[in-house]
């Protein structure tokens, strides 16, 4: 019964040093990632890509841009389908993103679309209507997708009107 209890004893002390040791190893790979400052923005850029640069949450932001600055809203079933289908995987594309990266993924997302909005020869005021409406749609998607951070705030440069 004494051999017993010793190597109970012992058995239990080798698995605790063990999860020590598992612990330690585990803090200092997370401590050594941040002390590289190129590390989250790259680790970003790759979970962005990874998501087709967010091509769901664009064309979310096309169709709602294009809804609201249509004069007759005449929007059909169909478009209503799209437009939610367009917003469902917008939603599961940030989800598939680290919460850091998501405002950055967006923000590139906007600056895209404004890209093709302009190369699609829109100007002058409308233009700037529609490149406000695409931020502050962007601006409010995480609220909508339930994600935090709940919203995200993007400088209106003037690159972008």
């Amino acid at each position: 019964m004494a051999k017993l209890t010793i190597f109970a004893l012992l058995a239990l002390f080798a698995l605790a040093h063990v999860a020590t040791a598992f612990r330690t190893i585990v803090t200092v790979i997370e401590e050594e990632e941040d002390f590289n400052p190129a590390r989250p923005q790259q680790r970003c850029q790759e979970q962005i890509q990874r998501q087709q640069q967010l091509r769901h949450c664009q064309m979310h932001l096309k169709e709602k841009s294009r809804r609201q600055s249509s004069v007759l809203e005449m929007s059909t079933d169909n478009n209503d389908d799209d437009q939610e289908q367009y917003l469902d995987q917008c939603c599961q594309q940030l989800r598939n993103i680290d919460e850091q990266c998501r405002c950055k993924g967006l923000q590139e997302a906007v600056r895209q679309q404004q890209q093709q909005q302009t190369r699609g020869g829109e100007r002058g005021q409308t233009e700037q209507r529609q490149k406000q409406r695409i931020i502050e749609e962007a601006e409010r998607l995480p609220s909508r997708c339930d994600v935090s951070p709940r919203s995200c705030t993007f400088e209106r440069s003037p690159r972008w009107f």
